[in-house]
């Protein structure tokens, strides 16, 4: 699967050339943390969004998603809240211009 990788850098609408890369796949998990550094302050920016609400020892803390290498999960208590978190994470990625992975 990770042999003869090639990978280019797109920066401002232009693209670099091709080069080998003899690493594999392992900046994806970099790079998506680079990417939605400031996910969780785009949220929070926007008073209408409510994820799930959850208990700590200290305080209650609402929670609208969950990151974990490349892999997002959104969280909410009810239809039109999800619906909600969804539309704002298109924003989000049309802004960043990142690709959801339906298939996953």
């Amino acid at each position: 699967m990770y042999n003869n990788i090639k990978s280019c850098v797109t920066c401002n609408k232009k693209q670099s050339d091709y080069f080998p890369s003899n690493v594999g796949e392992n900046l994806s998990p970099i790079l998506f943390s680079l990417f939605l550094n400031d996910l969780e302050s785009y949220f929070s920016s926007n008073n209408n969004l409510n994820g799930t609400s959850f208990q700590t020892a200290e305080n209650e803390r609402m929670i609208e998603f969950l990151l974990y290498a490349d892999d997002t999960v959104l969280l909410s208590e009810s239809q039109n809240d999800l619906q909600n978190l969804l539309n704002e994470y298109e924003k989000y990625c049309d802004k960043w211009k990142l690709t959801v992975n339906l298939s996953k």
